[in-house]
C-alpha cells in the first residue's frame, strides 16, 4: 500500500482546466494565424505582377527630367489624360487630387499626357496648379508622341488612339484608358482600376495599403 494518502493522489480540478486553457488558447491562435494567412496569400494571388513598367525619361510640369528611377522605392499610381480634354480627364484628375490628399506622402502619382505634342511643360504646368498638384509629389509627364505612345501601349499594355472627327467634338481629340495604375516598389504592373468607379478606387487603397506592409523593399 502507498503511503500518500488518497486526498494528495487526486489531480487539482483547477490544474485541469488550466491546462485545457492553455490548449485551447494554442488552438485559437494557430487558427487565426492561418486564416491571417491565408487572407494574406489570397490577396496576394490577387495581386500577382503582371509585367515591368518600361524605362522612361520624360519632361514633368516643371520641365525637369523624370526618370522611373524616381518611382522607385515605393508604390505608385499612374493614370493617363490630356488637358483638352471635354470628357472623363477632369473627373480623372479630381481622384488623383483626392488620392494625393488621403494617401501617404511617400505615395506618389503620375499622370502621363495622351497628346503631348499640345500638352508641353508650360501648358501641364497650368494644369497641374488647377489640380493643386504638389511638386516632387504629382508628375505631370510629356515627350515625343511616339515615346508616349510606346509606352502607354507597350509599357502599361493599354489602349490609345485619335478619335474620329465626330465622336472627338464631344469627347476629345483622343481616346485613351481611364484606368488608374498600380505600381509596385521595384516598378511592376499589380493591377488596374476603373479611376471613375467609387468602388474600385476604395479596392485600390485597401491594395495599396497591402502592399506597402507585405511587398519587401527591393
Amino acid at each position: 500500500m502507498s503511503d500518500i494518502p488518497p486526498s494528495a493522489r487526486r489531480i487539482n480540478p483547477f490544474l485541469i482546466w488550466g491546462i485545457v486553457s492553455i490548449i485551447l488558447c494554442g488552438v485559437l491562435v494557430g487558427y487565426n494565424y492561418l486564416l491571417f494567412r491565408n487572407t494574406q496569400l489570397v490577396r496576394a494571388n490577387q495581386m500577382p505582377p503582371v509585367k515591368d513598367v518600361l524605362g522612361f525619361a520624360l519632361q514633368d510640369q516643371s520641365g525637369n527630367t523624370i526618370t522611373k528611377a524616381e518611382f522607385y522605392g515605393q508604390p505608385w499610381i499612374a493614370n493617363f489624360i490630356f488637358t483638352r480634354c471635354p470628357g472623363p480627364c477632369g473627373k480623372l484628375s479630381q481622384r488623383m487630387q483626392e488620392l494625393q490628399e488621403s494617401l501617404p506622402e511617400t505615395v506618389k502619382l503620375a499622370s502621363f499626357t495622351v497628346d503631348p505634342e499640345f500638352d508641353q511643360p508650360p501648358v501641364l504646368e497650368t494644369y497641374a496648379e488647377l489640380h493643386e498638384a504638389k511638386p516632387g509629389r504629382w508628375f505631370f509627364l510629356t515627350g515625343d508622341q511616339k515615346t508616349m505612345k510606346q509606352l502607354i501601349i507597350k509599357g502599361f499594355q493599354l489602349a490609345v488612339g485619335e478619335n474620329d472627327e465626330e465622336i472627338a467634338k464631344t469627347e476629345g481629340l483622343f481616346v485613351h484608358s481611364t484606368n488608374l495604375v498600380l505600381v509596385d516598389r521595384r516598378g511592376m504592373i499589380r493591377k488596374y482600376y476603373d479611376g471613375t468607379n467609387d468602388a474600385a478606387v476604395a479596392q485600390m487603397k485597401k491594395d495599396l495599403a497591402w502592399l506597402m506592409k507585405n511587398d519587401p523593399a527591393p
